[in-house]
């Protein structure tokens, strides 16, 4: 069943977008990959740590509403917006930033009275709620692929009631909380003006007062299930680690105790066989990130993240000891960064992170999702395989998310604005591929490359690359990167080796 359905999807995409004026041919190697979803590429997945209910409104008319009919002229440029909202001045710098960039920003609210002033202007205007947080959308992908899930995560109240509607149970335990934790997700559009300022991309600015979700309460039931599962001999076949970021305003030491707990109990006791997978979220505490970096993502197989997530990566591990200028350089490149030198910044983040591994667990695979492109970069001794199916069908799912495709060609309004190329020539040129210029692998809109640049010194990491249609008039802005790394993922392979040294050390002892 699953099989014909994405088959039927797939001849829907193919017929509106020839009549919605897209190549139709874009469309024409996707169903070479139908079959790989006819059983989940991964049938047992644990999946933690955050779950919320969003609030999706108009970000324009909330602002008016509070009395910054634009930005006000004491804002000047923001060069950095502020790492945590505590005043309404910080709530407008935040917004004028990522309007202005068009980027995707994520930002706690320290302030218990905005965070409800806020909610409730949302409340008076026109928005709707939905389900939010990594680790629920990505276990509703897999719910329906039709993996068995541990969920890492345990909702309040009325979201519950939402998802058993919706077919996804939830099992209850003594983590149950009796509230819900609401997000506010503040979209705009491009062209959406404020003031004098023009939108010059869709995105979104999300910001909460969640402080339930951010004590990651369910940490320790996730890793005695995981454990016991695998001591029964019932391993899962993947574990997803999100929500890492609301630890960020926790104190230091509760931090620390965090990291350190996930680690040990987890990390450490997860099987080589079974890979971990960590999608990031918006960090505004570099020095956090540090942390998570070597704490945590030396000791995984798998990271999810977007364009700024890696940047303030990259900005946090500092792989070759740059300025404050040279990496603010980096960041700026990153808003909306060509195919060549994310390729770069991909590259130093990968060997700066497998050269200070830990344990079992060997990184293998980054997908980069952004707004015009998606890199899958795999390392050569990871593991990971089906690169270009799983930035391929990455890629598609987030043009059929954004545009809340329906099989209706309106929905399917797109454009191909795929950034120009600096240095790396993968078309034989060095211009802006038209639709029809895209070079296809087997009829598959991926270019696979094995590029070595200036920033690391190994060339053991190949990049499959997809262009993506962007969604003109887009119906959703958050969540997309959760359904992303989870279509991805599933139409990943991994495959555990046992590493050769010790192929070797086994043999002696023999």
């Amino acid at each position: 069943m699953r099989v014909v359905m994405m088959v039927s999807l797939m001849l829907l995409l193919i017929a509106s977008s020839a009549r919605a004026g897209v190549k139709s041919d874009y469309f024409s190697g996707f169903d070479k990959y139908a079959e790989v979803i006819a059983q989940p590429g991964f049938p047992k997945v644990a999946i933690g740590f955050n779950a919320n209910l969003n609030m999706y409104t108009a970000a324009v008319p909330i602002f008016e509403s509070l009395g910054f009919e634009e930005p006000p002229e004491d804002f000047g440029t923001i060069t950095e917006p502020p790492e945590q909202i505590t005043s309404m001045s910080q709530f407008g710098e935040v917004f004028q930033y990522a309007f202005e960039n068009g980027v995707a920003l994520e930002r706690q609210i320290g302030n218990p009275y905005l965070c409800n002033l806020i909610k409730g202007d949302i409340e008076l205007k026109k928005h709707y709620l939905g389900p939010g947080g990594n680790a629920l959308m990505m276990a509703h992908n897999f719910h329906f692929e039709g993996s068995q899930l541990l969920f890492g995560f345990t909702p309040g109240p009325v979201l519950h009631k939402e998802l058993e509607k919706a077919g996804l149970k939830i099992p209850l335990h003594k983590n149950q909380k009796n509230e819900d934790s609401f997000h506010f997700v503040l979209e705009y559009r491009k062209g959406d003006k404020w003031g004098e300022l023009t939108a010059p991309r869709s995105n979104r600015v999300i910001v909460h007062c969640d402080r339930l979700n951010s004590k990651l309460l369910d940490q320790d039931y996730f890793a005695a299930t995981i454990d016991r599962e695998q001591t029964k001999g019932s391993p899962f076949d993947l574990v997803i680690l999100s929500g890492l970021n609301l630890l960020e305003k926790e104190v230091a030491t509760y931090r620390r105790s965090k990291l350190e707990d996930l680690r040990v109990k987890l990390i450490n006791k997860v099987q080589a066989a079974t890979p971990i997978h960590v999608e990031l979220s918006s960090f505004s505490d570099d020095e956090f990130l540090e942390d998570i970096a070597f704490e945590i993502l030396t000791r995984v197989n798998s990271i999810g993240l977007n364009e700024m997530e890696l940047a303030h990566l990259y900005i946090a591990l500092d792989p070759l000891d740059e300025t404050e200028e040279e990496l603010e350089e980096v960041r700026q490149k990153m808003m909306n960064p060509k195919v060549d030198y994310a390729m770069e910044v991909l590259g130093a983040v990968m060997n700066t992170i497998k050269s200070h591994k830990h344990g079992v667990h060997n990184l293998g695979r980054i997908h980069l999702h952004t707004l015009n492109f998606h890199i899958v970069a795999l390392s050569g001794d990871g593991g990971w395989a089906n690169g270009d199916a799983s930035a391929a069908m990455g890629s598609l799912i987030s043009s059929v998310k954004a545009c809340n495709y329906r099989g209706d060609p309106v929905s399917l309004e797109v454009d191909f604005t795929l950034p120009l190329v600096e240095d790396l020539d993968l078309w034989g040129e060095k211009a802006r591929p038209t639709l029809g210029e895209w070079p296809f692998k087997n009829g598959i809109p991926v270019v696979t490359s094995i590029y070595k640049g200036a920033l690391y010194p190994k060339p053991d990491i190949t990049y499959y690359v997809s262009p993506v249609l962007v969604c003109k008039n887009p119906k959703q802005t958050a969540g997309l990167g959760d359904a992303i790394s989870s279509v991805a993922l599933t139409h990943s392979t991994f495959e555990y080796t046992v590493p050769v040294e010790k192929k070797k050390n086994r043999a002696v002892e023999l």
